[in-house]
């Protein structure tokens, strides 16, 4: 349930913590310490990820899997790769799953102008999380506020590649679409909701949690 989720904040926030905790963010050195360490280091976070056993784990197989296999390069991650091939390094990390895999392989198009050449784009679902489902069904696009609706609404709307539309969403999902107070005046799809109907309008003032 995506309530029961870490926040994105604390997820994308812990690599700051690690390198105020260990004075660096160097993969190699990580790389280098026992997993015991590595464990002390995420029992010290501020705030933890949902998972925090399997943290050091999947930290120490991030950084192997760099160093190892890509030399301590980046850009050998994708470069003259395939996108099965990136994504099948992604879903050997421990805790990795399909979506985490998904998204990397997402992420790293988006970032360095990788376009895969085996990739099926119009099979790439985003990965939703509460802000994409809320936005989605309030609207009028996704038929319930679900993960299952969600992914068929990102469909629908950019059908060549669904997963090109996730950062937009959940931008907006925190900036202006709130659970609670959203901004609609201000959202940058405010008029975007007229072509979707009265129904879309009223979902738009229902109360979410």
């Amino acid at each position: 349930m995506p309530g029961s989720r870490t926040k994105t904040e604390i997820i994308w926030t812990i690599p700051y913590w690690l390198k105020q905790s260990l004075g660096h963010l160097d993969p190699v050195k990580i790389y280098q310490l026992p997993l015991e360490k590595l464990a002390l280091q995420v029992e010290k976070l501020p705030k933890k990820p949902r998972y925090t056993n399997a943290a050091p784990y999947m930290i120490q197989d991030i950084t192997c899997l760099f160093v190892e296999k890509y030399c301590g390069t980046a850009e050998l991650i994708w470069k003259n790769r395939r996108s099965s091939e990136v994504r099948k390094d992604f879903l050997s990390i421990y805790g990795g799953g399909p979506g985490i895999a998904d998204m990397a392989v997402l992420l790293i198009e988006k970032g360095f102008g990788v376009r895969f050449s085996d990739l099926d784009h119009s099979r790439r679902n985003f990965k939703p999380d509460a802000h994409t489902m809320r936005i989605l069904f309030r609207l009028g696009v996704a038929a319930a506020e679900g993960e299952q609706e969600a992914v068929l609404a990102g469909r629908s709307l950019n059908p060549s590649y669904p997963g090109e539309i996730d950062a937009a969403l959940w931008l907006i999902g925190r900036s202006y679409c709130m659970a609670g107070d959203p901004h609609c005046n201000s959202c940058p799809l405010d008029e975007v909701y007229a072509y979707f109907g009265e129904s879309a309008q009223i979902k738009r003032w229902m109360p979410h949690s």
